[in-house]
């Protein structure tokens, strides 16, 4: 009888803890999935970023062209203008 009483606590036991981490389990796993979707995002953001930066890159290439024209521009018209 006291092995019964003893065997069947073990296993109320096992339940409890087979519960319990069925609840810890799915608590990691929409942990992961969050910390997946942020990482995304990232990634995204970074791509993002990037792009961003190239575009700013080439804008300030055409400015200092365009900067560059203008001087020479004005200096010929200077130069005209001592004639």
């Amino acid at each position: 009888m006291q092995w019964f009483k003893t065997h069947k606590r073990l296993i109320h036991e096992i339940n409890l803890l087979t519960n319990e981490n069925e609840k810890v389990s799915k608590a990691l796993l929409e942990k992961t999935a969050t910390v997946n979707a942020l990482l995304r995002a990232m990634r995204c953001l970074d791509n993002d970023l990037k792009k961003s930066e190239s575009k700013i890159s080439i804008l300030q290439e055409k400015i200092r062209e365009l900067e560059k024209e203008i001087m020479e521009r004005d200096f010929m018209e200077g130069f005209m203008e001592d004639e």
